[in-house]
């Protein structure tokens, strides 16, 4: 499982529960039998991807380059993305990133 834009494993916690999204929904899984791994702890044998919000982006990539991968699940997976950054970064961010500058 890939987290999203906040940048912490956990991302939200769950509604009456002591744990987050990520650690509730691998209880889950596995209650129902199926292994879940976080964040990029790969097994070559057998690679199924989850991203989850801006972590879909990882995970899109990874599905790319691994075809190999038997699952791939882009979860609440951001749709606009341009618009998205804008809202969060700013348009000034956004511009110079897509014009290449980098910081100084």
């Amino acid at each position: 499982m890939l987290h999203g834009f906040t940048g912490q494993k956990n991302e939200i916690s769950v509604a009456g529960h002591d744990m987050g999204l990520y650690e509730y929904t691998a209880a889950a899984l596995a209650e129902a039998g199926i292994v879940s791994l976080r964040l990029d702890f790969i097994d070559p044998g057998r690679i199924e991807i989850l991203g989850y919000s801006q972590g879909w982006l990882v995970g899109a990539r990874l599905a790319a380059e691994r075809p190999d991968a038997e699952a791939v699940v882009l979860w609440a997976a951001v749709t606009t993305p341009l618009v998205t950054y804008t809202a969060i970064l700013g348009e000034q961010v956004v511009s110079k990133a897509l014009a290449g500058a980098t910081e100084s």
